[in-house]
């Protein structure tokens, strides 16, 4: 094949290409807290997370959580987006969070 990379093709949801910031090993930070709130999204979940009496965050990670409202949570957080608009939700976050789960090995 010529002219062709050899580089492999990585399929990207466009929602996430057109949106996901991009992040630094720099801006990773922990976000910890009580679920207040959780939304699934097809592969991801959006969860909001802060102390009681608070507004709270509101994060996303890749797939399903493990957890329900009223749970303590920890997240890794990689990056941030200022007025996120969700297309499955349908819904505007004015400061979104990115984030993962720690894993526990």
């Amino acid at each position: 094949m010529t002219g062709a990379s050899s580089t492999p093709l990585v399929a990207t949801p466009p929602e996430a290409a057109a949106t996901m910031p991009s992040i630094n090993a720099a801006d990773v930070d922990t976000l910890r807290g009580v679920v207040q709130e959780i939304r699934s999204a097809g592969h991801y979940t959006y969860v909001r997370v802060g102390a009681a009496g608070t507004p709270g965050d509101w994060a996303v990670v890749m797939g399903a959580l493990d957890t329900t409202p009223g749970e303590s949570i920890t997240l890794n957080v990689q990056g941030s987006q200022s007025d996120f608009h969700s297309r499955r939700l349908d819904r505007d976050f004015e400061q979104l969070l990115f984030a993962t789960v720690p894993s526990h090995a």
